[in-house]
Protein backbone atom coordinates (compact mmCIF):
# COMPACT_ATOMS: atom_id res chain seq x y z
CA UNK A 1 0.00 0.00 0.00
CA UNK A 2 1.43 3.46 -1.38
CA UNK A 3 -0.14 5.76 1.16
CA UNK A 4 -1.24 5.81 5.01
CA UNK A 5 -2.60 8.74 4.82
CA UNK A 6 0.43 9.36 8.26
CA UNK A 7 -1.90 6.65 10.12
CA UNK A 8 0.36 5.06 12.81
CA UNK A 9 0.19 1.53 12.98
CA UNK A 10 -0.07 -0.49 16.06
CA UNK A 11 2.76 -3.38 16.51
CA UNK A 12 1.13 -6.92 16.76
CA UNK A 13 2.08 -10.63 17.84
CA UNK A 14 -0.77 -13.57 17.55
CA UNK A 15 -0.87 -15.42 20.82
CA UNK A 16 0.27 -18.93 20.62
CA UNK A 17 -2.50 -20.59 23.28
CA UNK A 18 -6.47 -20.06 22.11
CA UNK A 19 -6.71 -21.68 18.93
CA UNK A 20 -10.33 -21.96 16.92
CA UNK A 21 -10.04 -24.31 13.69
CA UNK A 22 -6.18 -23.34 13.57
CA UNK A 23 -6.40 -20.36 14.23
CA UNK A 24 -4.70 -18.07 17.13
CA UNK A 25 -7.74 -16.22 18.79
CA UNK A 26 -5.64 -13.98 20.98
CA UNK A 27 -4.08 -11.31 19.84
CA UNK A 28 -1.27 -8.76 22.23
CA UNK A 29 -1.30 -5.07 20.48
CA UNK A 30 1.57 -2.78 21.08
CA UNK A 31 0.10 0.45 20.47
CA UNK A 32 2.98 2.82 19.31
CA UNK A 33 1.10 6.05 19.84
CA UNK A 34 0.14 7.64 23.05
CA UNK A 35 -2.33 9.59 21.69
CA UNK A 36 -4.08 6.25 19.77
CA UNK A 37 -3.93 4.57 23.40
CA UNK A 38 -5.98 7.98 24.94
CA UNK A 39 -8.57 7.58 22.57
CA UNK A 40 -8.79 4.06 23.08
CA UNK A 41 -9.20 4.04 26.54
CA UNK A 42 -11.38 6.79 26.35
CA UNK A 43 -13.72 5.41 23.95
CA UNK A 44 -13.73 1.63 25.84
CA UNK A 45 -14.96 4.22 29.15
CA UNK A 46 -17.48 5.87 26.96
CA UNK A 47 -18.86 2.70 25.59
CA UNK A 48 -18.89 1.04 28.61
CA UNK A 49 -16.23 -1.70 27.83
CA UNK A 50 -12.95 -3.05 28.05
CA UNK A 51 -9.85 -2.13 25.75
CA UNK A 52 -10.00 -5.98 24.80
CA UNK A 53 -13.41 -5.80 24.25
CA UNK A 54 -13.74 -2.81 22.31
CA UNK A 55 -10.97 -3.40 19.78
CA UNK A 56 -13.03 -7.13 19.26
CA UNK A 57 -16.20 -4.96 18.13
CA UNK A 58 -14.00 -2.73 16.15
CA UNK A 59 -12.32 -5.98 14.37
CA UNK A 60 -15.64 -8.04 14.09
CA UNK A 61 -17.14 -4.47 12.21
CA UNK A 62 -13.98 -4.28 9.93
CA UNK A 63 -14.32 -7.86 8.50
CA UNK A 64 -18.09 -8.41 8.89
CA UNK A 65 -18.83 -5.69 6.36
CA UNK A 66 -17.80 -6.15 2.89
CA UNK A 67 -15.55 -3.62 1.25
CA UNK A 68 -17.17 -0.82 -0.64
CA UNK A 69 -14.18 1.03 -2.14
CA UNK A 70 -10.92 -0.97 -2.11
CA UNK A 71 -10.82 -4.95 -1.95
CA UNK A 72 -8.91 -5.81 1.77
CA UNK A 73 -10.18 -4.10 5.34
CA UNK A 74 -7.13 -1.69 5.37
CA UNK A 75 -7.52 -0.25 1.88
CA UNK A 76 -10.89 -0.12 2.31
CA UNK A 77 -10.45 1.74 5.65
CA UNK A 78 -8.39 4.08 4.33
CA UNK A 79 -10.01 4.84 1.70
CA UNK A 80 -13.44 5.42 3.55
CA UNK A 81 -11.06 7.72 5.94
CA UNK A 82 -10.12 9.85 2.62
CA UNK A 83 -13.69 9.84 1.47
CA UNK A 84 -15.23 10.93 4.92
CA UNK A 85 -12.49 13.67 4.56
CA UNK A 86 -13.72 15.14 1.66
CA UNK A 87 -17.25 15.39 2.54
CA UNK A 88 -18.62 18.73 3.87
CA UNK A 89 -19.39 17.61 7.34
CA UNK A 90 -20.22 20.42 9.04
CA UNK A 91 -22.88 21.51 6.43
CA UNK A 92 -24.29 18.04 6.88
CA UNK A 93 -24.57 18.28 10.02
CA UNK A 94 -26.02 21.71 9.65
CA UNK A 95 -28.88 20.41 7.48
CA UNK A 96 -29.01 17.17 9.49
CA UNK A 97 -29.84 19.03 12.80
CA UNK A 98 -32.37 21.80 10.57
CA UNK A 99 -34.20 18.50 8.94
CA UNK A 100 -34.67 16.59 12.06
CA UNK A 101 -32.55 14.00 10.88
CA UNK A 102 -29.50 12.14 12.28
CA UNK A 103 -25.95 13.12 10.41
CA UNK A 104 -26.20 9.65 9.18
CA UNK A 105 -29.64 9.60 7.74
CA UNK A 106 -28.79 12.93 6.21
CA UNK A 107 -25.71 11.75 4.44
CA UNK A 108 -28.18 9.00 3.39
CA UNK A 109 -30.85 11.04 1.78
CA UNK A 110 -28.28 13.33 0.18
CA UNK A 111 -26.67 10.28 -1.77
CA UNK A 112 -29.68 8.70 -2.68
CA UNK A 113 -31.04 12.48 -4.20
CA UNK A 114 -27.96 12.97 -5.86
CA UNK A 115 -28.15 9.46 -7.25
CA UNK A 116 -31.74 10.43 -8.91
CA UNK A 117 -30.78 13.49 -10.04
CA UNK A 118 -27.69 12.06 -11.73
CA UNK A 119 -29.66 9.51 -13.20
CA UNK A 120 -32.50 11.84 -14.39
CA UNK A 121 -29.97 14.32 -15.82
CA UNK A 122 -27.72 10.96 -17.34
CA UNK A 123 -30.89 8.92 -18.68
CA UNK A 124 -32.19 5.90 -17.42
CA UNK A 125 -29.78 3.83 -19.72
CA UNK A 126 -27.07 3.81 -17.01
CA UNK A 127 -24.95 0.57 -15.51
CA UNK A 128 -26.21 0.19 -12.20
Amino acid sequence: MSSNSGMKRAACSLGKRALVDGVPTRLNLKIRDEGTARKLQHQAGAARLSKTALVNELLELLFSKPAIFRDGALENLLAMHQFFGGLPLEQIQNLAARSHRSPEQMLIHLVMKGLTAYEASHGADLDR
